[in-house]
């Protein structure tokens, strides 16, 4: 009698089992690929471009119109400004000097001095004046520096109104000593003189310098400094 051999049913399932994943396992993976055409590509990369030459094209324009409305701004103003400068110088007042200085040998004390005279549309206000004379060596030095500077104001002020004027003298008391240096011609007598005023709320200042003439009676020249307005 031949036994047959028994089948186990569990071994077997177990067989088709392994079977099946290895056939799994050796399946080839499948993968998609998208290919984009190349004009397309181009085209996408040259829209990008175009977009942000505008956003750049539209930024600077902004600053533009920014830097012009602030120009135009600036411009108004400063228009303004002149226009009202122009106003304010047209209508001003104004002090000069009339003429040159002299002496005066009609009073007690021999006097010397200038007159002063108004010549503007508002009055000058807070007027002060003030002069001063010296005996100086000749030829008197040129320099960009004041050094006669203004001398000690009178303590009183006034105003003045076109077209009035007023004398600005001092008295001048020569010793023996400052006759002979100018009658030498190494010297001269020096005078000088400032005149401070306020109008439409600003100081302005005249001043003038003149060296004489050795008999005092007229101007000989100006000084090199200490001359001009403002």
């Amino acid at each position: 009698m031949t036994d047959n051999p028994i089948e186990h049913p569990q071994k077997s399932e177990e067989t088709g089992k392994e079977g099946d994943r290895s056939s799994q396992q050796s399946s080839p993976i499948l993968r998609a690929e998208l290919q984009i055409p190349r004009p397309a590509i181009d085209e996408y990369y040259s829209k990008q471009k175009e977009k942000q030459r505008q956003e750049n094209r539209r930024f600077w324009v902004q600053i533009g119109t920014f830097i012009i409305a602030f120009l135009a701004i600036g411009l108004s103003g400063w228009q303004a400004y002149v226009a009202r400068e122009s106003s304010r110088n047209s209508n001003r007042a104004y002090i000069t000097i009339v003429g040159g200085p002299g002496l005066r040998a009609d009073t007690a004390v021999p006097q010397i001095g200038v007159e002063l005279f108004h010549t503007g549309y508002t009055p000058a206000l807070n007027v002060r004046k003030a002069i001063k004379w010296e005996t100086r060596e000749l030829p008197l030095p040129s320099s960009n520096t004041d050094y006669l500077g203004d001398p000690p104001y009178e303590p009183e002020t006034f105003s003045l109104t076109s077209p009035e004027m007023e004398p600005l003298v001092t008295e001048v008391n020569l010793s023996a000593a400052d006759r002979q240096k100018i009658e030498s011609l190494a010297y001269g007598l020096v005078i000088w003189g400032t005149v401070e005023y306020t109008t439409f709320g600003q100081v302005h200042h005249t001043r003038f310098c003149y060296v004489m003439s050795p008999d005092l009676k007229r101007q000989q020249r100006r000084c090199p400094v200490h001359n001009g307005t403002d």
